[in-house]
């Protein structure tokens, strides 16, 4: 092969060669929270969003009817609840931090509607 057929297998790979499609999502729980933004196919819902919203990576949102709502645009409150795991506490106080126990608590995000 000489440099004449080289230039051009090269630059017919390259007319070929488009670039990658992505689509930027942000995948969400039941409750609207987000999970993850990513641009592979995962389990779970997710909504679509644009290249800014992604690179933003912003988890103070809620995800309402398929839309994104910022945290400040409503009430919230968060709540501590028992839980199967998160940060063992001692069994009758939640402000107490005990290793080994078996009594966990974790916060919870509720909203005024």
């Amino acid at each position: 092969m000489n440099d004449r057929e080289l230039a051009e297998l090269f630059n017919s790979i390259i007319a070929n060669n488009q670039p990658a499609e992505l689509e930027f999502r942000l995948y969400y729980d039941a409750e609207g929270n987000p999970v993850s933004y990513a641009c592979e196919d995962l389990p779970g819902d997710y909504l679509v969003v644009d290249k800014e919203t992604y690179a933003q990576g912003r988890y103070d949102i809620r995800i309402i009817d398929g839309e994104i709502v910022p945290l400040h645009d409503f009430v919230y409150y968060n709540k501590m609840i028992p839980s199967e795991s998160g940060t063992s506490c001692h069994s009758n106080n939640a402000l107490i931090i005990e290793s080994g126990s078996t009594a966990f608590w974790s916060t919870k995000t509720y909203t005024a509607d």
